[in-house]
């Protein structure tokens, strides 16, 4: 009567994924960190025939790997009928990231291994399929390499500016490019600034800039509270001004200034990841 899907086309030279989620178990990604793939709302196959699915991308790192799973996982029980859930799967797989075991049979061994061990002897309640995919490419020279330091203090911006224009003239970016990167960057860091630490406390933002013959890539971290950006509902600029809802407007600017923006909670840490391809000459203007 109708399946739940997960479709997706990963580009092997950049690792830009574009992705279609239909009512599945939501990936995780097992890499630098442990989250789950952004997926949007979209219901199974089969259910109604005129529902418009929402395509989405992002940018995966190479060794990354893509773990997907049926509810028959979360969902296993045990003799007590209690539920294997998704805390005990990113337990799971954060252990596998600990040992750097993040091959696809690797992963799949540690976490078919941990289910069978919480079920015991208890009958199989549903089915259980696991597939592991490790985006493995060819690492690319890394032409520029910095990073900043600073602290919540937004008079501290002229810094920031000073760095962003020092990588884009290296980069050989145009003046209008510029301008946008510095303008998405600003937004991302004055966010963790006025907002990642308590009033008074002091606290750092850190900017780290690399870029290869194909990605700039820009990663901010800061120790405050978690919060993710990304999870922010996107300003609607096609209203009048006085009947938009507050906030949003930064997460719009930085997505549609940059290829990919995502975050991870790393090690008590927020982790804003931007990218800006640079195999396209367009994007260098």
């Amino acid at each position: 009567m109708f399946v739940t899907l997960f479709v997706g086309v990963l580009d092997l030279k950049t690792g830009h994924l574009h992705y279609c989620n239909a009512g599945h178990d939501v990936p995780l990604l097992v890499g630098a960190g442990v989250g789950k793939l952004p997926c949007k709302p979209n219901v199974p196959v089969g259910l109604f025939a005129q529902w418009k699915y929402i395509l989405q991308d992002t940018y995966i790192f190479a060794n990354t790997t893509i773990f997907l799973y049926t509810d028959g996982l979360t969902e296993a029980e045990n003799a007590q009928h209690q539920q294997f859930k998704m805390n005990r799967v990113l337990d799971v797989a954060k252990e596998a990231r600990e040992a750097d075991q993040l091959e696809p049979r690797q992963l799949i061994d540690r976490m078919s291994d941990a289910v069978h061990q919480f079920v015991g002897e208890a009958e199989q309640s549903d089915d259980l399929t696991m597939m592991a995919i490790q985006y493995i490419k060819p690492e690319h020279h890394v032409t520029y390499n910095k990073t900043l330091v600073l602290p919540n203090d937004t008079m501290q911006l002229r810094r920031l500016a000073a760095f962003v224009n020092e990588t884009c003239e290296v980069l050989g970016f145009s003046e209008n490019l510029t301008k946008k990167m510095l303008l998405a960057i600003e937004e991302a860091v004055t966010n963790v600034m006025l907002y990642a630490y308590p009033p008074d406390v002091k606290g750092e933002v850190r900017i780290d800039m690399s870029a290869n013959d194909l990605l700039l890539l820009v990663n901010i971290y800061d120790s405050g509270a978690p919060f993710d950006p990304t999870a922010m509902p996107e300003a609607d600029v096609t209203l009048p001004l006085e009947q938009r809802r507050r906030g949003g407007l930064g997460i719009f600017l930085m997505r549609k200034l940059m290829d990919s923006v995502s975050y991870e909670r790393i090690d008590d840490c927020n982790a804003l990841t931007m990218i800006k391809r640079l195999d396209n000459l367009e994007n260098k203007q």
